[in-house]
């Protein structure tokens, strides 16, 4: 633009940081997901819900790995910022999903009452 003035483009609002945040809350989720499964095992020890237990923080790092990396792309000067983009997606989309599919096994199995 002329005059001196910024495009829309060269400021960049509150994009990156509202991405960051969702990546801290699918992670916290997960983890969040993780301990209220071991809590919420008060009949007994299930190998189904500690198999459950122990693959949601193992989901909950590797989204937040992901989401640190992803926010360290936003904050780079690119003109392209979805380059990239659809991997990490993809991994955190299936973690999520593997633990929701997890935990509906352990309640199919019993070892979790809905």
């Amino acid at each position: 633009m002329s005059g001196g003035r910024t495009s829309r483009v060269d400021r960049p609002g509150l994009q990156a940081e509202r991405t960051v945040l969702a990546w801290d809350r699918t992670a916290l989720a997960l983890l969040g997901n993780g301990a209220l499964l071991l809590v919420g095992d008060v009949r007994g020890t299930s190998d189904v819900l500690l198999l459950t237990a122990a693959l949601a923080p193992v989901a909950a790092v590797t989204v937040a790995i992901l989401g640190r990396r992803r926010s360290r792309q936003l904050s780079q000067p690119r003109t392209d910022t979805l380059a990239g983009a659809s991997l990490p997606v993809l991994v955190a989309g299936a973690a999520t999903v593997s633990v929701g599919f997890a935990v509906l096994v352990a309640m199919l199995m019993g070892s979790l009452d809905p």
